[in-house]
């Protein structure tokens, strides 16, 4: 899709956004070994657990050396060695140094085919998918899901601020009364802004029918999101599990509502628009 399909796509999602709702925390559901793996190389890390690579025979310590140590460094702790086996060090200390790098967050991966067909960020756009959609009676997340019992909560205001821009990326439905707009977060500046700044439609955050931030009199920030569709926030960077909290659901795990490479319904005339899916 062009931006001129993108436009119509948003236009025709404003359509039935309905009224907004308050909110105050982005949330994702996953199962447990999807947190277990970040916290374990946190874990990892932070106790200086060992690595064995058997291609060169040596025992390496994570938080040994700074990333990319000089080979003449690595000669000094392992005399006897080749060049060559003093590049695999040197490599495997990079590597480490990436994992390190890595601890205790959640990390963006490449965007499924789910939704559009025409989609500019299928399979382009890296991002973490988050969540916002309150029930109406409690204000609250839904305690039903279809990705995992686990749910990561982090307030709304660590994603989304005045550093922040937003951007529509998608509206489809998956053969049901149900449709779905996909949303872009990407602090100013990052890989994911200049990504999306060059192909998707940008959103005012204070003033568009999806999802709002606002100052309120007492210069703390205020969110809304659109009651009548269920949004997909795509964030651009990484996440650190401490700014939020892990914890259970009490409700059901409804797979048959996973848009994990959802197909889009071609004959729908509520999301569809004349270039065709």
């Amino acid at each position: 899709y062009s931006t001129v399909h993108l436009n119509q796509l948003l236009e025709k999602a404003e359509v039935i956004s309905g009224r907004m709702l308050r909110f105050s925390v982005f949330y994702r559901n996953q199962h447990k070994e999807y947190f277990d793996h970040a916290s374990q190389q946190h874990l990892a890390t932070q106790s200086g657990q060992t690595a064995f690579c058997p291609t060169f025979l040596f025992k390496w310590t994570f938080l040994s050396f700074p990333c990319f140590p000089s080979i003449g460094l690595l000669r000094g702790i392992a005399p006897g060695y080749t060049t060559v086996s003093l590049l695999k060090l040197q490599l495997l200390s990079t590597l480490l140094s990436a994992l390190e790098a890595q601890e205790n967050r959640m990390l963006p991966s490449v965007k499924d085919n789910s939704g559009s067909h025409g989609s500019p960020i299928s399979g382009k756009l890296e991002g973490i998918f988050f969540s916002c959609n309150t029930e109406f009676n409690t204000g609250k997340p839904p305690q039903d899901s279809p990705y995992g019992r686990l749910r990561f909560e982090v307030r709304a205001d660590a994603l989304f601020n005045p550093d922040t821009n937003l951007y529509f990326g998608d509206f489809y439905c998956m053969y049901t009364a149900y449709h779905y707009v996909i949303l872009v977060l990407a602090p100013k500046g990052s890989r994911g802004d200049d990504f999306c700044k060059q192909r998707l439609p940008a959103l005012d955050i204070g003033n568009n029918r999806f999802l709002t931030c606002n100052q309120d009199d007492e210069g703390g920030l205020v969110f809304h999101h659109a009651q009548d569709v269920i949004l997909e926030v795509i964030y651009t960077e990484p996440v650190d599990l401490a700014l939020g909290t892990v914890a259970e659901i009490s409700g059901h795990q409804l797979m048959s509502l996973s848009t994990i490479n959802a197909k889009k319904d071609p004959s729908c005339k509520t999301c569809n628009i004349s270039v065709g899916r």
